[in-house]
């Protein structure tokens, strides 16, 4: 497997031992001036409104912060858009941190590590931690990595709001760190696992948006459950799981009044589908009846053809649905196989062409260079998606942690970028083919007036569409067809599943 290689530098923590072996001591600051360090990247389309700032860091903040133990905390998220590590490391400098948290994903890892490489010379008792989806002993055992085990004083790789609060009340030593659970500390060069940390019940984690730590007019973020019931094995969710652990409506709707008040620009679903988990949405739907923030804003969500409902269709229609992201990802079944991807293609088009009459703003979600797929079967998947009406979102493949990289059997035959994570070349596709594919879907998104980056690309017939309700139509035969799928009545929090 490709994970057989970069796994030789993980150590899982026996707890029992009375020989852990770590780094040299050295003592770390005990203070409480801690510095949050994320990079926001925008999209890959400037042009559109994109003003997205980090959730993940202002999770730990509001955790942080709102800890009856922690009231001499002092805590100052660092966000921006710069890749200059000159510039990041002085602003971070200036602030003379005790402990430094970095939020770091596939677009800002290697300026990070090399920010926490300078901290470390300038700093050297400050404590530095890594959080974030990057934040994986895989990716620090890939060149050029490597050297963060050496720098970095542990990773925070399970529910860091939590595992925040035990850092900072712990004394910041390596011993310290490998009683904490979900964490990822150094070890005489290599990576030791600490044991698995439980989940807090969600209703219970700080919001960042009561606490005023989203920048007003921006984005906001809504996370109504954690988990998937998928595992699909190029997605980071990647761990199917029941998610039963839901955001009460009274807890949604006190977030949707916090946008509101803080004059969002719109909300993004973080959830793994409104379609996946039957209770949270419940729940949202009514919040939002509540309080009619998104009917009066725009909402982007994702959906599963197969587990739409009326009442899913309906909530859509109700709202300004600036975004409804549909993912197909191949119409080659076998490559979904191959992938852990549950689907079945042969459903999808007659559900999305109505989703498109009934609501629009849809975008069918594909992969370029899949393992198992082809150029031809790619072009193909685009041009058939176009079909429904819907616009088509690629996205190039990337080679992420707790996805490709520890996943991907040897037969995928995956060469892919270090640095941007993008695949060069795999299974089914050449490096050529994959460049092919690129320029091909560059020039389709120039031809329907799309939008195109470095990695995604869209075509751009909803770009140009309002955002506002549709409405549920007044005549009946207008209406979603019903029964399509309902919901799995032995567990109310289970995804739903089809009629048939």
């Amino acid at each position: 497997m490709l994970g057989g290689h970069v796994k030789e530098n993980l150590i899982h923590l026996d707890t029992s031992s009375d020989e852990r072996r770590h780094r040299g001591p050295s003592r770390r600051r005990d203070g409480r001036r801690i510095a949050l360090v994320c990079r926001t990247p925008g999209l890959d389309f400037p042009e559109v409104h994109d003003d997205l700032p980090s959730y993940g860091v202002r999770r730990i903040h509001a955790s942080i912060i709102s800890d009856p133990r922690l009231p001499d905390a002092v805590v100052e998220t660092f966000d921006g858009v710069t890749t200059d590590v000159d510039e990041t490391l002085n602003r971070v400098l200036a602030f003379n941190p005790d402990l430094v948290g970095f939020s770091a994903y596939v677009w800002s890892l290697p300026c990070f590590l090399e920010v926490a490489r300078r901290l470390r010379q300038e700093i050297p008792d400050c404590t530095i931690i890594f959080g974030g989806p990057s934040a994986r002993p895989e990716m620090f055992s890939i060149e050029p990595y490597c050297k963060g085990v050496d720098i970095i004083d542990g990773l925070v790789i399970q529910h860091g709001e939590e595992t925040i609060r035990d850092i900072i009340h712990s004394d910041r030593s390596a011993e310290a760190f490998l009683k904490i659970p979900g964490m990822a500390v150094p070890q005489n060069g290599q990576w030791a696992i600490t044991p698995p940390r439980a989940s807090a019940r969600l209703e219970d984690l700080a919001s960042p948006a009561q606490l005023g730590l989203i920048p007003r007019g921006s984005w906001h973020y809504l996370e109504t459950y954690r988990g998937c019931p998928m595992s699909c094995s190029f997605c980071q969710w990647g761990r199917a799981q029941a998610p039963r652990d839901v955001l009460s409506m009274e807890r949604i709707a006190a977030e949707l009044s916090a946008f509101e008040a803080n004059e969002a620009f719109g909300v993004v679903h973080l959830d793994a589908g409104l379609t996946l988990n039957e209770r949270a949405f419940r729940n949202f739907s009514a919040a939002e009846r509540e309080v009619g923030f998104l009917r009066k804003s725009r909402l982007s969500c994702e959906v599963y053809p197969a587990h739409l409902t009326v009442p899913h269709v309906e909530f859509l229609q109700s709202v300004g649905c600036s975004y409804i992201g549909v993912g197909l990802q191949s119409y080659n079944e076998e490559v979904l196989k191959n992938v852990d991807r549950s689907a079945r293609p042969e459903k999808f088009d007659t559900i999305v062409r109505r989703l498109v009459s009934a609501v629009g703003n849809v975008a069918v979600e594909i992969i370029l260079g899949l393992p198992g797929d082809s150029l031809e079967s790619f072009k193909q998947t685009a041009e058939r998606a176009l079909e429904f009406g819907a616009d088509v979102h690629a996205f190039h493949c990337l080679v992420l942690p707790d996805a490709f990289l520890t996943k991907a059997p040897d037969e995928f035959n995956l060469d892919f970028d270090p640095i941007t994570l993008k695949v060069k070349s795999c299974l089914g596709w050449t490096p050529d083919e994959i460049e092919e594919a690129r320029e091909w879907i560059t020039n389709l998104s120039d031809t329907m007036d799309g939008r195109k980056g470095d990695q995604e690309w869209i075509t751009g017939r909803f770009l140009r569409s309002n955002v506002e309700p549709r409405g549920i139509p007044e005549d009946p035969a207008d209406r979603w067809p019903s029964p399509v799928s309902v919901p799995k009545q032995a567990d109310e929090t289970l995804v739903t599943v089809d009629q048939e």
